[in-house]
C-alpha cells in the first residue's frame, strides 16, 4: 500500500483502514488525506454498453480490430454509488481493479484489452514520466504499490435504498477514465451517484477523450440509460469536467435539450486568456447560445485566471475558485504524483511540503465541490451558507479564494479609484473599458510596489489582454497597457513569443500572426519577433 506516500498528507489511519477487510465502511479510505467519508458506503461498477445508433471501427496497436467492419459503439459505464452499508467483510476494491475491464462480447473483449493497456500507460506517464516498460524497479513497485492499494468501494455492493442525484464524470484529454476517483468515491459517499467512461474519439482514431458531439452522445446515452435505476433520480443532473472535460462539460450544457441542471468545471485552461482567442473551440457552442447557459456552473482555476469567457454567461449564477493547483492536481492523479514525488526525494523537504500543500488544496476543492452539489442538487440551505462564506475574504493568490458572479452581471465590483491594492484580473477590463488605458495602467504600476506576485502581474493575464486589444484594433491601449508588463515583469515578452511560435506550430497561423503582431505592440524594436512576423504572413 501506499503508506509512505499517505504519511506525507494525512493523519495516521487506524489500523483497520490500512486494508482489514472488516474495516467499517466510512473510515477514510487510504488515498483520500484528510477528506471526510459520508454516511453512505461506496459501491462501483463497470460494465459496457453498444450504441447501435453509431459506429466504431478501430484499429488497435498490436494490429487487430474491434470489428471487421464499423460496428455498435462501446460505452464503458464506470458507476460509483452509495452503497448498502450492511455487507460487512467485503474487501474494499484495490485501485488496480479500476483497470480491471472484462466483457463475453468478442469485440468488447477486444476493445476493453486495447483501452486498458491505453489506460496504464497513461498512468504511467502521468505519475512517473514514463511509459510502464520502462520504469525504473523503484517506480515499478510504486506503481504496484498504488494498484494495491485499497479504495472506498465494494464492487458490485448493494445500492443503498432512495433515489440519489446523478453525476456526470469526465476526465480530460490525454487523460485515463480513473483520474479523479477520490472525488467520484467522495461524492458518492455523500450520496451521490456518479458515472464516467472513456469517452472515445468518435471517429475511432484513438481513446483520447472527445470532448465534442461523440462525448455529448456519449453522456446523453448514458443519463438515459441511467434513468430506468431505481436508484438514480435523472431529474437532477450534474456534470464535472476537467480540461478537455471541462470543455465537454459547458458545450454539453449548450446543447438543446441537455439534462444537465449544474456544472463544475476544473481548471478549462481557456479561464486564463481572452473569449477571442481562437485555440478553444468550446467557446463557440457557449457563446452563441447564452440562453441556455443558464444554470449554476463552478468555475476551478489558478489566481490569474481573468474568466472572461465565464463573466459573458450572465444567465448563470456562477461562482469562481482559484487556487494554486497545477493543472493536473485538479485531479487525484496529479495529487498523487506530487506525494510520489516526495516520496521519491525523501531528504527533499520543499518537495514534501509541495505535496502536503497539494493535498490540502484539493481537499478543500473536493468540500467545495461537494458544497455545491448540496446547494444545488439537493436545496441545502447550509451548502449554500459555505458557498456564500467560505473563503470569500481571503487574499485573491493568497489562498483559496472564491467569488460570486450573481445571474445578470458581467463583471466583479469596480476597482475603488486610488486605491493601491492591485485589481483582480477580473477587474482588470471593466476598469479599463470605464476609466481607459492610462488610468489602468496607472493602478497597476501604482499597486506593484506592494504585491509585486498579485496575480495580475502574472505574465498570461498581460498577455491576454494585450491579444485581445490588438484583436481588437485597439493598438494604442495594447502598447499602453502591454508597457506595464514590459516594465514591471521579467520576460514578459517572451510570453508573446512561445504562445506564437506554438501556435505556428500547431497550423493556426492566423493566432501565430497576431501573437506577434501584439508583440511589437509592447516591443516595436524586437527584430525577431518581426522577421517572425513576416514570415508567417508570406508563407
Amino acid at each position: 500500500m501506499l503508506l509512505a506516500i499517505l504519511a506525507l498528507s494525512c493523519p495516521a489511519l487506524p489500523p483497520q483502514a490500512a486494508g482489514d477487510p472488516s474495516a467499517a465502511a466510512p473510515a477514510a479510505p487510504p488515498l483520500w488525506g484528510d477528506l471526510e467519508p459520508g454516511p453512505h458506503a461506496v459501491g462501483f461498477s463497470n460494465s459496457f454498453l453498444l450504441d447501435g445508433s453509431r459506429r466504431l471501427q478501430m484499429t488497435f496497436e498490436d494490429g487487430t480490430h474491434y470489428a471487421p467492419e464499423p460496428a455498435p459503439r462501446p460505452l464503458l459505464v464506470n458507476l460509483w454509488y452509495p452503497a448498502d452499508a450492511d455487507e460487512g467483510g467485503v474487501a474494499p476494491m484495490p485501485y488496480g481493479e479500476y483497470l480491471d475491464l472484462s466483457a463475453e462480447d468478442e469485440r468488447l473483449a477486444r476493445f476493453a484489452a486495447a483501452l486498458v493497456a491505453y489506460e496504464r500507460r497513461v498512468i504511467a506517464q502521468e505519475l512517473f514520466g514514463s511509459a510502464p516498460q520502462a520504469l525504473a524497479a523503484a517506480d515499478a513497485r510504486r506503481l504496484e504499490a498504488l494498484l494495491a492499494t485499497p479504495t472506498a468501494c465494494r464492487r458490485d455492493a448493494l445500492p443503498a435504498a432512495g433515489r440519489r442525484p446523478l453525476v456526470v464524470y469526465h476526465a480530460g484529454y490525454g487523460s485515463s477514465f480513473e483520474d479523479n476517483s477520490v472525488l467520484c468515491e467522495y461524492l458518492a459517499s455523500h450520496g451521490y451517484v456518479v458515472v464516467g467512461s472513456a469517452f472515445q474519439a468518435a471517429d475511432g482514431s484513438s481513446f483520447n477523450v472527445d470532448s465534442r458531439d461523440g462525448s455529448a452522445l456519449d453522456v446523453e446515452r448514458l443519463v438515459d440509460e441511467l434513468r430506468s435505476r431505481e436508484e438514480v433520480d435523472a431529474a437532477r443532473v450534474a456534470m464535472i469536467g476537467h480540461s478537455g472535460g471541462a470543455h465537454a462539460t459547458l458545450r454539453m450544457r449548450a446543447r438543446p435539450g441537455s439534462p444537465l441542471d449544474a456544472l463544475v468545471s476544473l481548471d478549462t485552461t481557456q479561464d486564463y486568456y481572452s473569449s477571442l482567442d481562437p485555440r478553444w473551440d468550446f467557446q463557440q457552442p457557449v457563446l452563441a447560445n447564452p440562453g441556455r447557459m443558464d444554470v449554476p456552473i463552478l468555475f476551478c482555476a489558478n489566481p490569474h485566471a481573468c474568466f472572461d469567457l465565464a463573466d459573458r454567461l450572465s444567465r448563470a449564477s456562477r461562482w469562481y475558485l482559484t487556487s494554486s493547483l497545477g493543472h493536473n492536481e485538479f485531479i487525484t492523479q496529479g495529487v498523487l504524483a506530487a506525494e510520489l514525488a516526495a516520496q521519491r526525494a525523501p531528504d527533499d523537504a520543499a518537495a514534501a511540503a509541495r505535496a502536503r500543500r497539494v493535498r490540502a488544496e484539493y481537499s478543500t476543492l473536493c468540500r467545495f465541490v461537494l458544497a455545491f452539489l448540496d446547494a444545488h442538487l439537493l436545496g441545502s440551505v447550509e451548502a449554500r451558507g459555505r458557498l456564500d462564506g467560505d473563503h470569500r475574504e481571503t487574499v485573491l493568490g493568497a489562498a483559496i479564494h472564491v467569488e460570486h458572479a450573481p445571474e445578470g452581471t458581467t463583471a466583479p465590483p469596480p476597482y475603488p479609484p486610488g486605491s493601491t491594492a492591485p485589481p483582480t484580473p477580473r477587474q482588470l477590463r471593466p476598469l479599463l473599458a470605464l476609466r481607459g488605458a492610462a488610468a489602468a495602467a496607472d493602478a497597476l504600476r501604482r499597486s506593484h510596489p506592494a504585491r509585486p506576485a498579485a496575480p495580475v502581474f502574472h505574465p498570461i493575464c498581460g498577455f491576454a489582454l494585450v491579444y485581445e486589444l490588438v484583436a481588437l484594433g485597439r493598438i494604442e491601449d495594447a502598447r499602453t497597457m502591454g508597457a506595464v508588463w514590459r516594465d514591471l515583469v521579467p520576460g514578459f515578452t517572451g510570453t508573446f513569443d512561445a504562445i506564437g511560435r506554438y501556435g505556428a506550430g500547431i497550423g493556426r497561423r492566423e493566432f501565430a500572426i497576431q501573437c506577434f503582431e501584439a508583440l511589437l505592440a509592447v516591443d516595436p524594436d524586437d527584430e525577431e519577433a518581426r522577421r517572425r512576423l513576416a514570415g508567417l504572413r508570406a508563407g
